[in-house]
């Protein structure tokens, strides 16, 4: 494994030596505080908590906003060219591919149930097409087990063992979380509990707040290789993954692979969640970038950020050459997210989140791609493990000297890190639980255990080390703050 050898690089750069530093305990999940309205493309009918907890306190009646017009002029029928300016039109930024699968053209199509709508989707191992899906007004249109959110362009069911706050203990909120924040992520309903350890992903650092167990614990990522994840209030933003040729090389799709159907379809999976971490750590680089120009930060930070960007274009566009070449159907990013991604303005939360997205992600990130590069055998998948592996290490000293240098401009910041600290410390102390998942280590794919491994490895050997051996010979630096003052 590769986390000595990383470990060293990463000290010889801060000039450190490893230290221990104190224990500490984490935080506990806040109240809820004062609430108001969530409106994301509509009213959701939601409330917001000063924590960020989405919360809902009771059930409400949605809006239909169906069916929605089409272009003027636009063709009728299934599988025309029409096909791809309608859905364009209705969904910016998704349109199919040619030889997608058209089962709409537009939500009069669909009329199998009330309130259908024609809407993009992605298989596993085809192009992007389009099909029927249908919605809801009121909870009751869902059946048991599950609520109507109101959202745009009508409400959709999701899973809930409540409906309102009344249906929980006194002071508890009938509350929203997803499974892991990263791709595809399914969201739930649930009674928030006396028991709970977080509230939302937030109270998690890099991991996020799962509520499957009936219990709000805080579970690490999966381990994907994906750089710099851009983290929003706790969660990390991908796009979704669409039917297009921008980000393919000439010839990506073209062929034989000497692999069995549900392989090939293991790496498609693999490569394509890979290409959408890296797409997305492009925005983290360039909100860091202009974090680092409202922080009068060092030129040599600020180049080393806009470098880093410019590799994260280059790993996006090297993974989604990988998803199209296993695919055998070009694919590539679709809108990328953008709510609330500047509101972290202060010096506080922007070397959080670069404690976060750099010197534990990237970092985490570098072993990953090291350990996977090891075992593939395809040429083409270890040329591109290698430069990310190349790559992410140099971001990842990148994250350690912002942190270094903030240290030095507020030394208040040492309680936020030594918070964070702790939660390492806490994922460490307790029991690895990761199902087993498939692998396919000659293609680049390493199985969840396997990860598991590599993260708490990357976690103990280097980041803990080098985040004690900051924290302990960091003094603040008088020019600095006056610099910042100024």
């Amino acid at each position: 494994m590769h986390t000595r050898s990383l470990r060293a690089a990463l000290l010889t750069s801060l000039g450190l030596i490893p230290l221990a530093c104190q224990e500490r305990s984490g935080p506990s999940p806040s109240a809820c505080g004062e609430s108001t309205p969530l409106v994301r493309a509509v009213a959701t009918g939601l409330y917001l908590c000063e924590n960020g907890l989405a919360h809902r306190p009771q059930p409400v009646i949605c809006t239909s906003h169906l069916p929605r017009p089409l272009p003027a002029g636009a063709d009728a029928g299934v599988g025309n060219e029409a096909s791809v300016s309608q859905v364009e039109y209705l969904y910016p930024g998704r349109s199919t591919s040619p030889g997608g699968d058209r089962q709409c053209q537009a939500d009069s199509d669909c009329t199998q149930h009330p309130l259908g709508y024609c809407a993009p989707f992605f298989g596993a191992l085809g192009a992007t097409g389009v099909a029927c899906r249908y919605g809801c007004l009121t909870d009751d249109d869902c059946g048991a087990g599950a609520l109507c959110e109101c959202g745009d362009p009508v409400g959709q069911c999701i899973q809930a063992s409540c409906r309102g706050d009344d249906d929980c203990a006194d002071g508890m909120k009938c509350s929203e979380w997803s499974s892991e924040p990263v791709c595809t992520p399914t969201k739930y309903f649930s009674c928030q509990s006396s028991a709970d350890e977080c509230a939302t992903s937030d109270d998690c650092g890099e991991g996020f707040c799962d509520g499957s167990s009936g219990v709000r614990k805080c579970e690490p990522p999966s381990g994907d290789v994906c750089g710099r994840p851009f983290l929003v209030s706790g969660e990390a933003r991908v796009a979704e993954l669409c039917g297009h040729a921008d980000w393919a090389s000439t010839g990506a799709c073209g062929g034989e692979l000497e692999l069995a159907a549900e392989e090939r379809a293991l790496a498609a999976q693999h490569w394509a969640r890979a290409a959408l971490l890296e797409h997305a750590s492009i925005a983290a680089f360039a909100r860091f970038t202009l974090q680092l120009l409202q922080l009068a930060a060092p030129r040599e930070l600020l180049e080393q950020s806009q470098l880093a960007m410019l590799d994260e274009t280059a790993h996006a566009r090297d993974c989604f050459d990988l998803a199209s070449r296993y695919l055998q159907t070009a694919v590539g990013p679709g809108a990328l997210p953008m709510q609330a991604a500047l509101e972290e303005t202060s010096l506080r939360e922007i070397t959080r989140l670069a404690f976060l997205e750099g010197c534990i992600g990237e970092t985490v990130a570098t072993i990953e791609a090291h350990e996977a590069h090891a075992g593939a055998r395809d040429a083409r998948v270890r040329q591109v493990l290698e430069r990310i592996a190349a790559d992410e290490q140099r971001h990842a000293e990148l994250a350690w000297r912002f942190v270094r240098w903030a240290l030095q401009l507020d030394p208040g910041l040492r309680t936020t890190l030594e918070r964070e600290l702790a939660r390492i410390e806490a994922e460490l102390a307790g029991a690895s639980v990761v199902q087993a998942t498939p692998e396919l280590p000659a293609h680049g794919v390493l199985g969840a255990q396997r990860l598991e491994q590599v993260r708490r490895a990357a976690l103990a050997e280097v980041v803990l080390p080098c985040a004690r051996a900051l924290l302990q010979q960091a003094e603040p630096s008088l020019s600095a703050q006056s610099a910042l003052r100024a």
